[in-house]
C-alpha cells in the first residue's frame, strides 16, 4: 500500500497477480487498475524527483519497473532473469525497495544482494553488494534525513543498517545478467540479531533516530536511539503475528502523523471475541511502552489484517485483506462508545498475561469503515458462496441439527 502526495483521498494498492489499483477511498468504488508486473508486487515507492506521477515497484517476477500513475505507462529498470524461465535455474527476486534523496532505487533481491538501480538509465544495477546471507532481503528503508544510512531486514534473522558511503569500497559494476555469486560484501555500521526471519525493519519517520522491527517470533523490537543498535532492543512487545502461509507478512508500521514517533499499526494473527463474534483486530500500540492503545474492529471484517497503512497526513488507516481494501477513520461525536470501548480494551489487557488482549468488547465496529472489493465479478460470486457456506456451518445452526449421522457398520 502507498499514499500519493498530490492526493489525499487515494491510495495505491499492490496484489500477487502483478496489479496496482488506484482506489479513491472517498468515492468508495472508482478504482484504476494497471499490470506493471506478472507475479506478486512486494513493494511501491513515489519518485519525487521526476516530473508527473511517477512510481516504482519490486516483483517476485525478478524486475524493478517505473510507471506512470496517470497512463499506465511502464518500462523495466532492471530484470534479474532476462533470459526468462530456465528449467533447473535459480529463479531470483526483487523484494525489498526504497528510495535514496537524489532519486536512486534500492532493491533488496531474494540472494541478499543491495541493488543501486539508477531509473534514468533502465537496464541493470551499477552496484549490487551483498548486506545479507544469500537469502530474501524482506525490506529496506532509507534514513529520513541521512539519505547515508540503509536500513534491512533479512531472512537470516537479521537487520543490518549499512552507510553508502561504507560501501564505495565493495561496490562493483555490475549488469542484471552478471549482478550474482561474485557481489562483494558490503560493510555494515549495525546488525541487530533476532531469533527468527525479520519480516520488516524501519526508522522512525520523523527523526529517524528510532528503530521498530517485526520478527516472526511474536515480537516487535524497538531500539530508541540508532547509535544503540548494535545492543539488545530497548524493548520486545509481544504480539501475534507468526504466520505467514497464505498470507501477506506481518509488518508493523509507524504512524507517520505522531510527532511523538510512538503510536505503531500492526494486523493480529489470533483472532479475539468482541460480542460473540471471532475477529482479527488491527492493534495500535505505544512503542515506548508497549501499551495496546486500540483495536480496530468490525463484524464485516472477519479476515486477517495482514497488511496496514497509516495515512501520511488523514487519520485514516487503510487495510488490505483477502484480495479487497479497508478504510478505517474515527468516528465523530461518539464519546461514549469511545470511552465504552477504552474500558472494554482495559480490562481485557488486565485480563491478558500477554498485554495483547483476551476477548471482550462489543459487537459495534471500533471506527468508520468502508468497504471496497478489489475481486473480479467472477471471483465475487465464488466469495460469496464461500460465506454462505461458513454461514451455515455457526455453532448455533449445527447445533438445531443435532450430531453428525454415521454409516452403520458392516
Amino acid at each position: 500500500l502507498q499514499f500519493p502526495p498530490w492526493r489525499d483521498d487515494v491510495v495505491l494498492a499492490a496484489d500477487k497477480k502483478g496489479s496496482v489499483a488506484l482506489w479513491d477511498f472517498q468515492k468508495v468504488t472508482e478504482r484504476t487498475v494497471y499490470k506493471p508486473h506478472t507475479a506478486i508486487i512486494f513493494n511501491i515507492r513515489h519518485l519525487s524527483q521526476f516530473p508527473g506521477e511517477q512510481f516504482a515497484s519490486s516483483s517476485q517476477d525478478g524486475r524493478v519497473r517505473i510507471w506512470d500513475a496517470e497512463t499506465g505507462n511502464a518500462e523495466t529498470a532492471m530484470n534479474l532473469n532476462p533470459n526468462g524461465w530456465i528449467s533447473m535455474a535459480l529463479w531470483q527476486q526483487f523484494l525489498g525497495m526504497d528510495v535514496s534523496p537524489v532519486g536512486c532505487l534500492l532493491a533488496g533481491d531474494s540472494m541478499g544482494r543491495l541493488h543501486f538501480v539508477d531509473p534514468r538509465t533502465p537496464g541493470g544495477s551499477f552496484a549490487a553488494p551483498q548486506i545479507h546471507k544469500r537469502v530474501k532481503i524482506n525490506s529496506v528503508h532509507v534514513h529520513p534525513l541521512d539519505g547515508n544510512l540503509v536500513l534491512t531486514g533479512s531472512n537470516d534473522h537479521t537487520a543490518r543498517i549499512s552507510d553508502v558511503r561504507a560501501l564505495s569500497t565493495a561496490l562493483s559494476s555490475t549488469s542484471g545478467s552478471s549482478a550474482g555469486s561474485g557481489a562483494p560484501e558490503a560493510t555494515v555500521v549495525a546488525c541487530m540479531d533476532h531469533p527468527k526471519v525479520v519480516n520488516s525493519a524501519y526508522f522512525s519517520p520523523r527523526t529517524g533516530s528510532k528503530i521498530l522491527t517485526t520478527c516472526i517470533d511474536n515480537r516487535l523490537r524497538v531500539w530508541d536511539s540508532i547509535w544503540d543498535a548494535n545492543q539488545l532492543p530497548s524493548r520486545a512487545i509481544v504480539h501475534s503475528h507468526d504466520f505467514n502461509r497464505h498470507l501477506s507478512p506481518f509488518r508493523a508500521e509507524w504512524d507517520p502523523k505522531d510527532p511523538a514517533e510512538r503510536v505503531v499499526v500492526a494486523g493480529r494473527y489470533i483472532s479475539e471475541d468482541f460480542g460473540g463474534v471471532k475477529l482479527h483486530p488491527v492493534d495500535l500500540m505505544d512503542a515506548a511502552t508497549g501499551r495496546l492503545l486500540a483495536e480496530l474492529t468490525d463484524p464485516n471484517l472477519p479476515y486477517i489484517c495482514t497488511v496496514n497503512k497509516p495515512h501520511p497526513r488523514l487519520d485514516v488507516i487503510v487495510t488490505g485483506a483477502s484480495g479487497s481494501m479497508y478504510a478505517w477513520r474515527p468516528r465523530a461525536g461518539d464519546q461514549e462508545e469511545e470511552k465504552s470501548r477504552e474500558a472494554a480494551a482495559e480490562e481485557r489487557r488486565r485480563a491478558s498475561a500477554t498485554g495483547v488482549g483476551s476477548g471482550g468488547g462489543t459487537l459495534g465496529g471500533t471506527g468508520g469503515f468502508l468497504f471496497f472489493d478489489a475481486n473480479d465479478p467472477s471471483d465475487q460470486k465464488k466469495k460469496r458462496k464461500s460465506a454462505a457456506a461458513t454461514e451455515t456451518d455457526t455453532p448455533e445452526k449445527s447445533k438445531d441439527k443435532g450430531p453428525p449421522k454415521r454409516s452403520p457398520k458392516k
